[in-house]
């Protein structure tokens, strides 16, 4: 199947909840990308320039601010 829906990158380090949202918005027609850390959802985010980015606001890995 061949998703051309607007691109959203889901941050999350919980594998169960990003698989299901992967999976939810996939079948929606989006494009989902899913980061299981802060700092790989910013290079990420930087390189291929999401439409949405839906995440996790508590990661270890990162500030809020950043």
């Amino acid at each position: 199947m061949s998703v051309n829906g607007p691109k959203l990158l889901v941050i999350d380090p919980d594998q169960k909840t990003s698989v299901f949202i992967h999976h939810m918005l996939t079948r929606a027609g989006y494009d989902v990308q899913v980061a299981p850390s802060g700092k790989e959802g910013l290079i990420i985010a930087w390189r291929d320039l999401p439409d949405v980015i839906v995440t996790e606001m508590d990661l270890e890995d990162i500030e809020a601010e950043e």
